[in-house]
């Protein structure tokens, strides 16, 4: 497989790549969470796209906004050509109340034919963008996402995140309510009136991950949430569900490779990107 990377831009509170793969088939794709949002416009495209419990079908044109702390994937399946555009930005792109809380209720999926306004405007920022120098590229990328986010939210919303109860997904939702109680996969199990196996297969089928490895990733996103809202660490690793500091603090650094005293977002730097 061959990667090309087409354009990158850096501004304040954003960062864009556009990157284009010659066989995505051979690629794979790493499985994560992050501490800032994303924004995903696919040039070109023709797989299942994973976020927490949906997976998505998406084609050329179509985008995906992933929040932060959403457990996400791709699937590239037998596609060759992968072209797309990642804008990674924080929370501080948009100071306006109430603003990006109304992106991201409309949903992670949006369809191009469902949304033909905010794709035309996508493909003309990359068309547009490509030749321009690095200052005029980074100021018109926070343009172009602020406007498409504007396009997306005065059109009519299109239901795609439909009710889904399947197991994986009363799991997901159980684990959001009870973060800080649950212990082991038996908790959750016992919570859903399931079986250990039949929860552990629906997290191994749809999510590629272990029961318990799916509960401490969130367990460290919320502490940052926490954080974010004004607790100290020690407070919201307490909310979060752990025993001590000492095992948060461990946990976070094995997950992140730093310390939690040194984490970008927890001290609300500018440049959260890792």
């Amino acid at each position: 497989m061959t990667s090309k990377t087409v354009k990158s831009i850096q501004s304040r509170f954003l960062s864009m790549e556009r990157c284009k793969m010659s066989d995505a088939s051979c690629e794979r794709f790493e499985k994560h969470c992050h501490s800032h949002y994303e924004y995903i416009f696919f040039v070109q495209a023709d797989c299942d796209y994973v976020v927490e419990d949906k997976t998505y079908r998406v084609k050329t044109g179509d985008s995906i906004l992933i929040p932060p702390g959403k457990y996400h994937f791709l699937k590239p399946g037998d596609m060759k050509t992968y072209d797309r555009a990642v804008f990674s930005f924080s929370e501080d792109l948009f100071p306006y109340e109430g603003f990006l809380e109304d992106v991201v209720a409309m949903g992670n999926y949006f369809p191009s034919e469902s949304y033909p306004e905010s794709t035309g405007k996508a493909q003309e920022f990359l068309s547009l963008c490509r030749d321009m120098n690095e200052q005029r590229s980074a100021i018109y990328a926070d343009a172009a996402l602020t406007e498409i986010f504007l396009l997306l939210l005065s059109a009519p919303k299109i239901e795609t995140d439909l009710p889904d109860e399947s197991l994986c997904s009363r799991a997901i939702r159980y684990i959001a309510d009870n973060l800080s109680d649950i212990q082991s996969t038996d908790d959750i199990a016992k919570g859903l009136f399931s079986s250990r196996s039949a929860l552990q297969h629906a997290f191994r089928k749809n999510l590629d991950i272990p029961v318990m490895q799916y509960v401490r990733i969130k367990r460290l996103f919320a502490v940052r949430q926490y954080v974010t809202r004004g607790d100290t660490l020690s407070s919201a690793a307490e909310k979060a569900g752990y025993d001590d500091y000492t095992t948060f603090y461990r946990a976070h650094k094995a997950y992140f490779g730093y310390p939690p005293t040194k984490d970008k977002s927890t001290k609300k730097e500018v440049n959260i990107y890792e």
